[in-house]
């Protein structure tokens, strides 16, 4: 019998503003603004850097999908890890 390693199903993510952390935890998906288009980020996503425009971000996790306002920024993405460098975030209502 195997055991399924929930981490392998997640990515962790970090969203940073000039005025500190703004959120970090746990998702399925992440979809980003990027200066070529909007892109995705899965689970063990090919490492890059990218530049962020403004415009709406989203991640889905356990508690569905939550849409975020975020500025101009970059993005880091390893495997399993995406840090968010943002000049503002806010939540969409």
């Amino acid at each position: 019998m195997s055991t399924i390693d929930s981490k392998k199903h997640t990515i962790s993510y970090e969203i940073v503003t000039p005025d500190g952390p703004f959120g970090s935890g746990e998702a399925s998906y992440i979809s980003l603004p990027g200066a070529d288009g909007r892109f995705g980020v899965m689970p063990m996503h090919t490492s890059m850097i990218a530049v962020l425009e403004p415009g709406v971000m989203s991640y889905q996790d356990q508690n569905g999908t939550t849409t975020l306002e975020i500025g101009y920024g970059t993005v880091k993405i390893d495997r399993n890890r995406a840090i968010i460098l943002t000049a503002f975030a806010k939540q969409q209502l």
